[in-house]
């Protein structure tokens, strides 16, 4: 079946308009009106208008015509060349002899402590003594006090602790108007086993020097608390396990600790890790059996404090500059890759690091020679120039490998003449 279907028309459409022939006579008048606004001419706002387009395109004309918005990027490879080194040098340290061609310094970390928990296997009975570190101060005098083996430092609570090796303690120095005592580390270990040792932070007295004017002025304090004193049974494990787990415990805080010193230098010193030393620390094995939910584990701890020679980075590119590089002719030039340099330290250290004077090593491996590029001097240079006189500025730079120019727009035929405006970036390829 076929179905016709048509829009609707409204009654509007369906009736006839009585007012038909006044909107004919309305649409006349305005026709009439327009004309009229025709020949009467444009109105003052629109010839305004066109006035400030016309200006702004005058100005638009004159900055570009003028290369005010041209802008230039110079992309610089820098001469470069390989280092191969496999030679021995001295230093000593700072500040040292004004005169030195190379000066260190020493730096030393905190503490830290890694730990794994293992199943103990045995009971044991042990009897064992707390221990910890102290910083023992000289406020007495301006030269090195010492404490022979076996000194004693008491607690307030009356307990004795006693040091196992001799100890220097620097004497005082001034910071300003202040004057600072001495201080050197150690650790102590309890007169007898037990609990009742296992102490908190506290101060010691020194009290073989009562009766002495350095009573007083030469004490400690706690770094650590006095942990470890203890009576009992514990559970135990192999000593060749023992062993095994901190042997690797040793390791991997020998590796944190040099991976965090190298954000803790100071960038005019340079670390390496074959200057460094671990002192470690090591805990007895410490029973858990007392806890229900640990039942018979047993926990390992390691301890450890990173020492470690560090050269003035400046100082040490000269003495490696020292002999010259062929090819640079006496130019500004700098190392690359010092850091990666393998260095082994050729003196034997005795006693503490801190005590050291001077230190030899060897030092082998391959750096980048690289010619350091006058930045400013270059676009100084290149500014105004057309792009035809751009090759022969360039060849006054001896130390540039290679260049490449980009201007903005790229149309433009010559540099910018504000040497602001162009960008130089220097390029070192791996």
């Amino acid at each position: 079946m076929f179905q016709d279907i048509r829009p609707k028309r409204s009654l509007k459409e369906i009736l006839p308009n009585k007012h038909k022939s006044e909107q004919r006579l309305v649409a006349k008048k305005t026709e009439s009106i327009k004309s009229t606004v025709h020949n009467v001419g444009r109105p003052p706002v629109l010839k305004w208008i066109s006035i400030l387009v016309s200006l702004a395109a005058v100005v638009a004309l004159f900055f570009f015509g003028s290369g005010f918005f041209v802008a230039a990027t110079v992309e610089v490879i820098p001469k470069q060349k390989p280092l191969v080194l496999a030679e021995t040098f001295e230093a000593v340290k700072a500040p040292g002899d004004s005169s030195a061609t190379l000066t260190f310094d020493v730096l030393t970390t905190d503490w830290k402590k890694v730990s794994q928990v293992t199943t103990g296997v045995a009971k044991e009975k042990i009897s064992r003594s707390a221990s910890g570190q102290i910083i023992i101060y000289n406020d007495y005098s301006k030269t090195p006090f010492d404490l022979v083996a076996n000194t004693r430092f008491e607690a307030p609570n009356g307990k004795i602790f006693r040091i196992r090796e001799k100890v220097v303690i620097p004497g005082q120095k001034s910071e300003g108007d202040k004057v600072v005592p001495g201080s050197t580390e150690a650790t102590v270990y309890a007169a007898e086993p037990g609990d009742k040792y296992n102490l908190g932070l506290v101060d010691f007295v020194v009290p073989g020097l009562r009766g002495s004017p350095a009573f007083g002025k030469v004490y400690a304090r706690s770094k650590t608390p006095l942990t470890g004193g203890f009576v009992g049974e514990v559970n135990t494990i192999p000593k060749n396990e023992e062993e095994r787990i901190r042997t690797k415990l040793r390791e991997d805080l020998r590796q944190k600790l040099i991976g965090n010193v190298r954000f803790q230098i100071p960038p005019t010193f340079i670390f390496y890790a074959g200057a460094a030393a671990v002192n470690f620390r090591t805990s007895q094995p410490s029973s858990t059996s007392s806890s229900p939910t640990q039942g018979n584990s047993v926990l390992i701890e390691e301890s450890g404090q990173l020492q470690s020679v560090i050269f003035n980075r400046q100082q040490l590119t000269k003495l490696l500059l020292k002999k010259g590089i062929p090819g640079f002719a006496g130019q500004p030039v700098e190392i690359q890759g010092l850091d990666q340099l393998n260095l082994t330290l050729l003196t034997k250290i005795v006693g503490p690091l801190a005590d050291v004077k001077k230190v030899s090593f060897r030092l082998e491996g391959s750096v980048q020679v690289v010619g350091v590029i006058k930045v400013e001097e270059l676009q100084t240079k290149l500014a105004g120039l057309k792009r035809t006189e751009i090759k022969t500025a360039l060849q006054q730079f001896p130390l540039i490998e290679s260049a490449t120019v980009t201007l903005q727009p790229s149309w433009w035929t010559k540099l910018p003449s504000d040497p602001a405006k162009i960008r130089v970036k220097v390029v070192i390829p791996n």
